[in-house]
């Protein structure tokens, strides 16, 4: 920004003194903002890189190896919807106990309200289910509890007999079997009828389901060989139904189904009904994952604290106002030098240059001033993660992305000011 010229005795100390004063200005905002903004890329960046192989991890079901990645990005990051899968993590490996600790956890990150209500949700749930286990949630740093997981077996024609790990439990239909954690053998055998073979790795909390069509002795080469199903659900005791039957409720494990299409539905109090359909191929088992109602609630009503973006908005709205006030004392300062020209009493004419001196050098400062407010404001919002969504089960916020932004100051003739440039 540039001010009328005033006498030659007098601009090289004007000039030099809205110089300093504007340089220094610009400096002091940009040691402050520039540095943690590149830390905070980086870091970024980091986590973002962690969190992509925790997702592999968690879809390959390493269940323990996807936490442990979700917390190494937490420490780079410590963004609530991170948090939330380390817990998601640990819920769907069977560690309930560590899972509703990070899900608390996660609700001290001062989450947007979607979140916040979602993590909520979380929480009650398992916190119940542990709580009918008879485990004391008050105390979870020293509670214990029965990690269990649960078998149901059916067959067609029903009364096939029921042995796991070579030993007999029962006739089938078997319900809700209780199974402790790890890997079990399950056979299936009827007089007359060829045997079958199951191997169940079972993770505690979840319903396992044997859907079994035995095949006559005589009928054995041509029998084939059962799809599967890993069904995930954002939330516990929702009713799944597989082709219009009910089946289990979630969250489950494994499900075994005969080859071919089959729809999906999955429904539950305040879930909206979720379905879908689902082609299963033979020996092959297929992931689905129901969707979360929530993932796509943006928090826009939550006023109780400003997101990091409302903050860089309202910081760059600042730094307007203060551009503003500067271009009021340009003005008054251009004022001042047209009455300093048209004056012809000496008086007169030292009093309206130092006035338009006064007024240039406060214009020179508010500029700078309010250069650095916008800047620093314009960092906050690129540096956000812009409005926070309620996470769905598994994935990380990809509007995590940084941006390259260069940043300099930049000097002129009559001031100074700063030079942004950047991709996004």
């Amino acid at each position: 920004m540039t001010h009328p010229a005033l006498p030659m005795n007098t601009r090289p100390r004007t000039r030099l003194w809205r110089l300093i004063a504007a340089a220094g200005l610009l400096a002091l905002g940009l040691s402050f903002a520039t540095p943690d903004a590149a830390f905070a890329q980086s870091d970024r960046e980091r986590a973002r890189s962690i969190v992509v192989e925790g997702q592999k991890k968690f879809k390959a079901g390493q269940h323990q190896e996807a936490a442990a990645l979700f917390l190494e990005a937490f420490q780079l990051d410590p963004h609530p919807v991170i948090m939330y899968n380390v817990a998601r993590s640990y819920e769907e490996g069977g560690e309930l106990i560590n899972a509703l600790q990070y899900y608390r956890l996660a609700l001290q990150q001062r989450p947007s309200r979607a979140v916040r209500e979602e993590l909520q949700h979380k929480i009650d749930e398992i916190g119940a289910f542990l709580k009918e286990q008879g485990v004391d949630i008050t105390r979870l740093e020293t509670a214990e509890w029965d990690p269990i997981g649960l078998m149901t077996v059916r067959t067609e024609p029903p009364g096939s007999e029921v042995s796991i790990d070579d030993v007999w439990v029962g006739v089938a239909p078997i319900e809700n079997h209780k199974l402790s954690r790890g890997e079990h053998r399950v056979k299936i055998t009827r007089r007359g009828f060829a045997h079958e073979e199951r191997i169940l790795n079972v993770i505690p909390g979840k319903t396992y389901i044997i859907n079994v069509e035995m095949q006559p002795e005589a009928l054995a080469d041509t029998r084939v060989d059962p799809g599967y199903l890993e069904l995930r659900a954002p939330r516990r005791g929702l009713m799944v139904f597989i082709d219009g039957e009910p089946l289990a409720t979630t969250p489950m494990g494994r499900l075994e189904l005969t080859p071919g299409e089959h729809s999906i539905s999955v429904e539950g109090a305040d879930y909206p009904t979720w379905d879908t359909r689902v082609n299963i191929a033979s020996g092959e088992t297929t992931q689905v994952a129901a969707a979360n109602p929530t993932a796509t609630v943006i928090d826009q009503e939550d006023t109780s604290l400003l997101s990091q973006t409302s903050w860089g908005i309202v910081t760059m709205g600042a730094g307007v106002a203060v551009l503003g006030v500067g271009g009021v004392f340009g003005v008054l300062a251009q004022s001042e030098a047209n009455n300093y020209a048209d004056n012809r009493s000496e008086f007169g004419r030292a009093t309206y240059r130092d006035n338009a001196q006064s007024y240039a050098l406060t214009a020179d400062i508010f500029y700078a001033l309010g250069l650095a407010t916008v800047v620093t404001g314009g960092l906050i919002v690129l540096l956000d993660s812009d409005t926070e969504q309620a996470p769905p089960d598994d994935v990380y916020d990809d509007n995590l992305v940084l941006h390259d932004l260069e940043l300099g100051p930049t000097v002129f003739e009559g001031g100074a000011g700063v030079s942004a440039q950047g991709r996004w």
